[in-house]
């Protein structure tokens, strides 16, 4: 079977296991005293179903548990927020101010140039600006896990 980037997986299953564990591992580190992430989405995110119902529900509960440590800040994007000309933007991650990692279809591109860096951190608090926080973050979450018909919350 081959994945969106023309990867073929030859056990599938077993690749997937192991990804989740990997993922799992590495949330360990939100609980590492000292250390601080700051996550924005936008709304329509929350919808986006590219896995069974009960897993996407599964990841939206998560969500509303890792969103409560001290050592996140989770905002969503409202689909309805003033943009004033802000669109949307790629997948990025920025690191400590010093490095940005842009997600593309093929790979990631790595930015490393004080001045580039500098746009993404610029555009980030933009976009962070239009998130919500707190308990209206909480209802744009909810709202999706009713729409999966999940009433568990």
């Amino acid at each position: 079977m081959w994945d969106e980037q023309g990867v073929e997986a030859e056990d599938r299953e077993r690749d997937i296991a192991e990804a989740v564990a990997e993922r799992i591992d590495r949330q360990s580190v939100l609980r590492r005293p000292g250390k601080r992430f700051v996550h924005v989405v936008e709304e329509t995110v929350l919808h986006y179903r590219t896995f069974p119902r009960e897993v996407h529900a599964g990841q939206l509960r998560h969500l509303l548990e890792v969103r409560r440590l001290p050592s996140v800040m989770f905002g969503v994007i409202p689909m309805r927020a003033d943009r004033a000309g802000m669109r949307p933007r790629e997948t990025f991650i920025i690191t400590d101010d010093r490095q940005v990692n842009v997600e593309l279809v093929s790979g990631y591109v790595t930015v490393t140039s004080p001045p580039e860096v500098a746009m993404y951190v610029t555009v980030f608090d933009r976009l962070l600006g239009l998130a919500v926080h707190g308990d209206a973050c909480d209802d744009l979450i909810r709202a999706a896990l009713a729409g999966l018909g999940d009433q568990s919350l």
